[in-house]
């Protein structure tokens, strides 16, 4: 393992993914897409984001540590697996976003195929599945 590119490329991994959330997801997926099922569901909410405002601080070092450690991971799974892309920094670091993506894609298909399956299964109607 490559201690160094997994220090500084999980540090770059998480400043980007977090910069990358605040601008560009939270404000297309969050407030325009998920708004109404969000709304429609806040009983499922944690109790800091439902109140009046929400207290975003009390979940922030949680937020912040968790995605922090996941981007050490994902660097050190880089730094296992990062020789296989050929090509200058740039265009290895694309593809492996590119295959980070398709995995993450790949991660939700698998738990929403499950959870149809689970409430058809569990409703008593038939499944092919």
């Amino acid at each position: 393992m490559n201690w160094q590119l997994i220090l500084i490329g999980g540090v770059v991994f998480w400043l980007v993914t977090n910069i990358f959330s605040m601008f560009v997801t939270a404000t297309l997926i969050d407030k325009k897409v998920l708004d109404p099922i969000c709304q429609a569901n806040e009983s499922f909410w944690r109790p800091e984001l439902t109140q009046d405002p929400p207290d975003m601080a009390a979940l922030l070092p949680q937020w912040m540590l968790t995605s922090f450690v996941s981007s050490l991971i994902v660097a050190g799974i880089y730094s296992l697996v990062g020789g296989s892309f050929s090509g200058p920094g740039w265009s290895r670091g694309l593809k492996w976003g590119l295959c980070l993506g398709i995995f993450s894609v790949m991660s939700d298909f698998a738990m929403s195929g499950s959870s149809i399956c689970l409430c058809s299964c569990g409703s008593g109607g038939a499944s092919t599945h």
